[in-house]
């Protein structure tokens, strides 16, 4: 899967903030920049791997923020579910 295609899935599963929405153009800019290099003919394998791992990273640690809201908010039911036990007895 090439940049730009994982630089979109990101962008549809997950609301960036700004700061992130700058990492995600700059990603673009600098695989555009690449990708260019690549086909004037130069060695540029290792950086498109950098970029593409900052890409996969960065969606990576959106995915876990998401999970522990997601955990947050089950816990806080199993809270209020074992409380409301509790009050009942």
């Amino acid at each position: 899967m090439d940049v730009k295609q994982l630089v979109e899935d990101l962008k549809a599963e997950v609301e960036l903030t700004e700061d992130e929405k700058v990492l995600v153009e700059q990603i673009v800019l600098d695989s555009t920049l690449l990708t260019t290099r690549l086909l004037a003919g130069e060695e540029v394998e290792s950086e498109l791997a950098l970029v593409k791992a900052t890409v996969l990273n960065l969606a990576e640690a959106k995915r876990a923020k998401i999970q522990m809201a997601i955990n947050d908010m089950l816990l806080n039911i199993v809270q209020k579910v074992i409380a409301g036990a509790f009050a009942s007895m």
